[in-house]
């Protein structure tokens, strides 16, 4: 994962935990993250397996990440979820159990 870190110390979706085992983190986060918004075509990232999850708006680009399967036994603890994008450029992820729904309304 590769972003911002919210008021707690945290990583958010694609974020970096200082406390979280670096091997499994993006190294050049910023870089990739640089890449995407120059592009100019990218409206989301998402991705999954942060134990906490979350989501962040960084750039103009909607980042969520899924909460990790592997805090508790199924189902309750699974996380899932649908995304939905909308010409209007929202962008609703609907979240199931263990995840958080989120919703970004791109402006133009």
């Amino acid at each position: 994962p590769f972003g911002a870190v919210d008021a707690a110390g945290r990583g958010q979706a694609l974020g970096i935990d200082p406390a979280a085992e670096r091997l499994h983190l993006v190294k050049n986060a910023a870089a990739v993250r640089g890449i995407l918004e120059r592009s100019g075509k990218v409206a989301a990232v998402l991705t999954g397996h942060q134990h906490w999850g979350g989501q962040v708006t960084l750039n103009g680009i909607f980042y969520y990440t899924l909460r990790a399967l592997v805090v508790g036994a199924a189902p309750e603890h699974n996380s899932y979820a649908e995304v939905s994008f909308y010409g209007s450029g929202k962008i609703l992820v609907r979240g199931f159990r263990q995840a958080e729904t989120a919703v970004c309304v791109k402006r133009t």
